[in-house]
């Protein structure tokens, strides 16, 4: 019997809960929620950037490494 009246009252506050976003001053442009979303987006965005210039700068510094292992392989006087 309790945990019948424990899921009428957890499905009345859910019900309660949704019906309380549905005030007409809550704008679709201005919720906390859509904000929220737009700032993580803008976030993943400069990630990405980020993660893609760090991988040009990664690539840059591996053909320079390769670039001195080469030029040292055929400057080195015991080489082959």
């Amino acid at each position: 019997m309790r945990q019948i009246a424990l899921v009428l009252v957890v499905s009345a506050a859910a019900v309660l809960a949704g019906c309380a976003d549905s005030h007409p001053d809550n704008s679709r442009g201005d919720s906390a929620a859509r904000q929220a979303g737009r700032a993580a987006y803008q976030l993943k965005q400069d990630a990405a950037k980020g993660a893609h210039d760090l991988e040009r700068g990664l690539n840059r510094a591996a053909k320079d490494v390769h670039q001195g292992w080469t030029e040292a392989k055929h400057s080195d006087p015991t080489h082959r």
